[in-house]
């Protein structure tokens, strides 16, 4: 821009004064005031950075921004043009051209995310900015500070202090702030089959998983460890059988074999960082593990990140005999099968804990309820007990549908045929991954099966949600029964683990039965678009497998918390409110329904009615009626008797 040209800041709307586009030149200082003013002519003739501003100056709605550099000259500019955004309170760059680094910040967009960078700014909040001595023609470093004002970290630190050096280098310094680790990131160059890729010099990825990482910036999710787990039990197994079939080279498979014992005990967590809505089948998590494995093996070996003649091979080693089509649909039936029994655990748990209920409240004796209105007795233990079951058909859903997931397809390769693997890979891979976990897995019976259908997880998956079906009634139950207390059933009463209102003093909520339903709902959510992920397989591949996979975990997950808590929280501290169950039960004028074999059911429903208008009992009105004797409707009218069944007053049962 020329000399007084600005970016202006002017109620939360900038804007480019006299619409110049020129290349905003090297300027002694970025002042942050009333505005944001960007003087001095002349254009950048390297890399740029910018920053955002704190809350005293707001920036939004600036759809672009241009400032290019000379490429003549050696320099590369910035490009934000349509890609990056200032919006609420930050803004940010995309690098573009020869020497700058392909991984920008980005643009904001309206959730404050970098849009085609690849650091997660959500819910950013403000930064305060300042530079001084930024004359770039020389080569000279600039340094921006910037105050954090309730800035979420992006990666695993907040920005706190950047220093852009210009020229094919860029050295990125942060300093420890609240808590946050500091961290100093260079960068290395890595190579894949569409070329040179700028990947952080201590990052055990390569280039295939930093091009996912900047082609998808979507959700800031990363994979459940579970996958992550699985994946490298398939690579630690494969590089055994590989090497004991004559095929990989023993000291790179025990390399490989020592970098997936490390991955599957827990260790290089952040270096998985695909997210889940990426491209189809799954090929980036693939490479993800390939890559790192590769890597660790490599630092095994003695190799550098960064050394040319580092031995192992993503592709050719650690994906020896493997497709992302068969690994991906293996792993995500090894991953549910890691934590089934969690799962199984904390389901049996929750029936253990409502059969414990149904023996203490048997012998609370309380009015029955169909369609929300009175009915026959039953005994609160008769609920429970009923619940307990129900929650026991369920886990035995969940544990016969993870049954057929010990079915597995590895080595099918590509599309099934096993091309590139040897004949003797499949059935030793069953045979190795049965012995590494422990577990009764067996082939699946055709390869081409395992690849195309999804129809073993979604089975799983569908399992589950006819469990939520079941807590979330549980859970509606429980809020029922303890709807009140005063204007409500209040039968039931919950623990009170918190204050239920920021206004009502004293309220309690059933807040526990409440996050049952939330967490029963989004896993419900989950199934259904593993369900129609499961569907959208076509011909020789499902390619929606990501989705599926990290559905699946994510239900699971959720089950696991949500149950737990659940039983611990609620069911176990419940307590029966047997005075107010049995006055309630004391007005229901359903109970003449006891004595319909000896008054008929016209004469019952006469009774039932001249109850329920004048408020007198069943008895009362029998007797004035003349119906029965005072000791025959007495010995009807047994309610004890009544939860028990039967024909009151004939022998067995009710009898």
């Amino acid at each position: 821009m020329e000399a007084g040209h600005a970016v202006r800041a002017s109620g939360g709307l900038g804007e480019l004064v006299d619409g110049n586009r020129r290349g905003i030149g090297s300027q002694n200082r970025l002042r942050a005031t009333n505005g944001v003013e960007l003087s001095k002519q002349g254009r950048f003739e390297g890399q740029v950075f910018g920053d955002g501003f704190d809350d005293q100056v707001t920036i939004s709605q600036i759809t672009a921004i241009e400032a290019r550099g000379d490429a003549g000259k050696g320099g590369v500019g910035i490009d934000l043009r349509e890609r990056a955004f200032f919006d609420g309170a930050g803004i940010a760059i995309v690098y573009a051209g020869q020497s700058a680094l392909e991984w920008g910040f980005g643009g904001f967009t309206d959730a404050g995310r970098v849009a085609g960078g690849r650091q997660d700014l959500s819910d950013a909040g403000a930064h305060q900015a300042t530079a001084d001595d930024t004359d770039t023609s020389n080569g000279h470093e600039v340094y921006f500070s910037a105050k954090q004002r309730g800035v979420r970290r992006f990666g695993s630190f907040v920005l706190l202090l950047a220093r852009i050096r210009y020229g094919e280098r860029c050295n990125m310094v942060c300093r420890q702030h609240k808590g946050i680790t500091a961290m100093t990131q260079g960068f290395r160059t890595e190579k894949d089959s569409l070329g040179e890729v700028q990947v952080p010099a201590a990052a055990l990825y390569g280039a295939q998983t930093q091009r996912v990482v900047i082609n998808f910036p979507i959700s800031g999710m990363r994979p459940y460890p579970a996958f992550v787990w699985a994946m490298a039990v398939i690579k630690r197994a494969a590089a055994e059988v590989n090497r004991d079939l004559g095929l990989l080279d023993s000291t790179v498979a025990g390399a490989i074999i020592s970098a997936a014992d490390e991955v599957i005990a827990g260790q290089h967590a952040d270096q998985f960082v695909v997210d889940p809505f990426q491209a189809g089948a799954g090929t980036s998590h693939n490479m993800n593990l390939n890559e790192v494995l590769a890597n660790r093996a490599n630092q095994i070996l003695g190799y550098a990140l960064d050394d040319t003649k580092k031995p192992v091979n993503p592709n050719d080693h650690v994906n020896m005999a493997q497709s992302t089509n068969d690994t991906i649909p293996c792993a995500i039936r090894l991953g549910t099968l890691w934590r089934v029994n969690e799962l199984l655990g904390v389901i049996d748990h929750l029936a253990e804990a409502l059969e414990a209920k149904a023996v203490e409240f048997a012998d609370v004796v309380k009015s029955g309820r169909t369609h929300l209105q009175d009915a026959v007795p039953v005994t609160m233990g008769q609920e429970f007990g009923a619940y307990a079951l129900a929650v026991r058909n369920d886990r035995e859903r969940v544990a016969t549908a993870a049954e057929r997931l010990r079915r597995i397809g590895i080595g099918g390769t590509a599309t099934g045929s096993g091309l590139n693997a040897h004949d003797e890979y499949h059935p030793r891979m069953v045979v190795t991954l049965s012995r590494l976990l422990g577990q009764n897995l067996r082939t699946s019976g055709n390869l081409f099966e395992s690849m195309q259908s999804m129809a073993d997880p979604a089975d799983f998956s569908a399992s589950i949600r006819t469990l939520c079906i079941t807590l979330t009634r549980i859970a509606n139950d429980f809020r029922l029964l303890a709807s009140g207390p005063a204007t409500g059933l209040d039968e039931l009463r919950l623990p009170a683990v918190q204050p239920g209102s920021s206004i009502m003093p004293g309220k309690i909520n059933p807040v526990l039965a409440e996050m049952l339903n939330m967490a029963c709902f989004h896993v419900q959510g989950c199934d259904h678009t593993v369900a129609l992920a499961a569907q959208a397989g076509q011909l020789e591949l499902n390619v929606m497998m990501p989705i599926i996979s990290h559905n699946i975990n994510e239900m699971m997950h959720v089950m696991i918390g949500a149950i737990t808590a659940f039983t611990d929280r609620c069911v176990v501290g419940l307590t029966a409110n047997r005075e107010k169950a049995h006055g309630w039960l004391a007005k229901n004028a359903i109970l003449v329904t006891a004595l319909n074999r000896e008054i008929g059911y016209l004469n019952g429903a006469a009774v039932a009615k001249e109850s329920m208008a004048t408020g007198k009992t069943i008895k009362e009105v029998v007797l004035e009626k003349g119906l029965l004797s005072a000791e025959r409707i007495d010995e009807l009218l047994d309610v004890q008797a009544m939860t028990k069944g039967g024909i009151m007053g004939f022998g067995s049962g009710g009898g």
